[in-house]
């Protein structure tokens, strides 16, 4: 099984997050405790790089709308960006993909 990695980059205007293997079940808390650290640095905004995300189940998705809605709390943009072929397709299918990519 592939676990989650999360790289954090800062960028002129943004802190990028790259994910990369599964965003599922078993790793949906590691990423919004993650996000969190990152929501607490008070970034101008926040862009998740999904390209190297290999699988994606419900929870993995519901784990993206939760974090979009957080950082909306918190007044810090956040887009998703670079969707791979397996985060397109989860979103697609919970019917989130038009709201939360670019």
């Amino acid at each position: 099984m592939t676990k989650l990695g999360i790289r954090a980059e800062e960028s002129q205007d943004a802190l990028v997050l790259a994910l990369a293997g599964e965003l599922t079940s078993d790793t949906a808390t590691r990423f919004l405790r993650e996000l969190e650290s990152a929501l607490r640095t008070r970034p101008a905004r926040i862009v998740l790089d999904a390209q190297g995300i290999e699988e994606m189940d419900s929870a993995g998705a519901a784990a993206l709308v939760e974090a979009y809605a957080r950082a909306k709390r918190q007044g810090v943009p956040l887009r998703i960006e670079r969707l791979s072929d397996a985060a397109r397709t989860r979103l697609a299918i919970v019917g989130v993909l038009d709201h939360l990519a670019a």
